[in-house]
C-alpha cells in the first residue's frame, strides 16, 4: 500500500523522527491514528505505530492526497512498561486505542499526550503540517 511504500521510503532509523513529533524519550509513543485514509476518512480507521521507545522511529508518513493525518505522541511514567510491537507497521495485535493514541495497558500512567498534524499533497513534495480533518 501507499502507507508502506512511504514508510520504506522516508525511512525509519534511528533518530530520524527528532524534530517532527517533539522531543522523544524511552518512554514515548507515536501513532498515526488517521491510517490509511486520513482523520476526513471512514471511521474506524487503523494505527501505524512510528515509535516505541528506544531509537528507531518513522518519520510522519501520510499516503499522498489522503488529507490530514493525527499524529499522537504520549509521554507515559515509568511505572509503564512499554511492549515492542514493530515501529513501521500497522498495531496488528490492537495494543493502542484508535482513538486516543495511548497504550491501552498503560492508560492510566498518561503523563503528556501531544498531535501533530502532517498531510502529504501534490507531486514530489514534502508533508506538511495542516490542523484540521478536512484539509
Amino acid at each position: 500500500s501507499g502507507l508502506i511504500q512511504l514508510a520504506s521510503r522516508r525511512g525509519c532509523a534511528d533518530g530520524t523522527c527528532d524534530g517532527k513529533f517533539g522531543t522523544l524519550t524511552a518512554k514515548t509513543t507515536v501513532v498515526d491514528v488517521d491510517a490509511p485514509s486520513g482523520c476526513a476518512g471512514t471511521r474506524p480507521e487503523q494505527v501505524w505505530v512510528h515509535f516505541v521507545g528506544g531509537s528507531t522511529c518513522c518519520n510522519p508518513t501520510p499516503p499522498r492526497g489522503s488529507g490530514c493525518h493525527r499524529y499522537m505522541v504520549v509521554e507515559y511514567t515509568d511505572a509503564c512498561d512499554l511492549p515492542t510491537p514493530p515501529v513501521g507497521g500497522f498495531d496488528k495485535d490492537g495494543l493502542f486505542n484508535t482513538t486516543t493514541g495511548e497504550l491501552k495497558a498503560c492508560k492510566d500512567e498518561v503523563k503528556s499526550k501531544s498531535t501533530f498534524w502532517y498531510k502529504l499533497e501534490g507531486e514530489g513534495s514534502d508533508y506538511q503540517t495542516c490542523s484540521a480533518c478536512d484539509q
